[in-house]
């Protein structure tokens, strides 16, 4: 597959939200190569990924002053609905339903509001007298949670109605759900509790580690029910296999950080970054199961990684390690004695995308792209 082309078409979308109030989306074919197809703009910056309707439609979610909603053609480029959703800023959004009746459900701080993905109608729209921390597709396509400060709402995702609540009494440090068993896990700071919606009981696990900071995975480590439980606390990361048996490692995690099996051996593992030096950023990846570190080690230097993300997308049945993000803003200037610097040949608006092949305990390719923001425009 082509790296290079996947490279360009990736980093114009990332180095121009920052310049403005322009944001451009491309779509690509890809079969024995990869071409351009059309490219266009939308008014204010891209706030969400965007989500695809069906073969011929998707919808992205952009924000010149509120939220604003757009359905695109996928074949020419042309908007064909937009409509402004919602104030202030993204808090959760995401499809739901079967594919004859999707719902686009997309949340700020206080309110909620579902859209026909059709014509981009409003179908309902809920304000809570709380802030809103997340809302949460259900196993059940047609149930969400919506999780405030004090409580959590379940709510029909076609119609609004309210089914339950259960009132929390801590706020949340982080908040996870679990669609095999239809269970809310909240991080406390004192531990985990585990709220089932099916029949409303709730369990405590109390950990006895100061978790103020912390934040959590859920994962499926040995392949054994139920849920194993990851906190990660800056330096250390707390594995609680089967909930109740824990397993303390030192180890400095920081975000981001994506889960997959990235050597196909069967094993999850946790792909992740830490830093060395002053803004020498090293991915690495932990086998969850060995609890040993992989020896994958791969360093990018003057940059801030912003997102990690696990892909097979050159077909060979492994997963790709893709991480992205931009120019640091500044670093530690030991010629100055601690002064505030920029990194050689700074500019702001750049970003780069890294695709990393691991297999058998080796890196074997790495491919990688720094543009700059002025590039971006000879590939439009």
């Amino acid at each position: 597959m082509n790296y290079s082309a996947i490279l360009i078409l990736a980093i114009i979308t990332l180095s121009i939200i920052p310049l403005g109030y322009l944001s451009t989306c491309s779509i690509v074919k890809s079969d024995d190569g990869l071409e351009i197809i059309w490219s266009m703009f939308v008014n204010g910056s891209i706030t969400w990924h965007p989500f695809k309707i069906n073969d011929s439609r998707f919808i992205v979610l952009h924000r010149p002053e509120t939220i604003n909603a757009t359905i695109i053609d996928a074949s020419t480029g042309k908007i064909l609905s937009s409509r402004m959703v919602c104030d202030g800023s993204i808090v959760s959004a995401f499809t739901t339903g079967d594919i004859d009746s999707v719902i686009l459900i997309v949340s700020d701080n206080d309110s909620v509001v579902a859209l026909n993905l059709t014509n981009l109608t409003r179908i309902w729209s809920i304000n809570t007298s709380q802030e809103i921390l997340n809302v949460i597709p259900l196993i059940n396509s047609s149930r969400i949670a919506i999780i405030t400060q004090g409580e959590i709402l379940v709510i029909n995702a076609s119609t609004g109605e309210f089914i339950k609540k259960l009132t929390m009494t801590v706020t949340p440090l982080d908040i996870g759900y679990s669609g095999e068993t239809d269970e809310i896990y909240i991080l406390e700071p004192s531990g985990v509790r585990i709220i089932s919606l099916k029949n409303q009981t709730q369990n405590f696990i109390l950990l006895n580690h100061d978790i103020s900071d912390a934040t959590m995975l859920l994962c499926d480590v040995d392949n054994t029910p139920p849920i194993d439980i990851l906190i990660l606390l800056g330096n250390r990361i707390l594995i609680l296999r089967n909930r109740y048996k824990t397993i303390e490692l030192e180890l400095t995690i920081e975000e981001p950080y994506a889960l997959g099996d990235i050597d196909a051996d069967g094993n999850l593992e946790l792909v992740f970054t830490s830093t060395k030096e002053v803004l020498d950023k090293e991915i690495r990846a932990l086998d969850l199961y060995r609890l040993k570190l992989e020896e994958l080690s791969f360093h990018l230097n003057y940059v801030c990684v912003e997102n990690i993300a696990l892909a097979d997308i050159n077909g060979d049945h492994n997963l790709e390690i893709i991480a992205t993000g931009g120019n640091a803003n500044a670093f530690i200037d030991e010629a100055t004695n601690g002064g505030i610097g920029a990194p050689p040949n700074y500019d702001p608006y750049a970003a780069f995308i890294a695709i990393i092949e691991y297999e058998e305990g080796e890196v074997r390719a790495v491919s990688y792209t720094h543009l700059r923001a002025h590039e971006t425009s000879l590939h439009l």
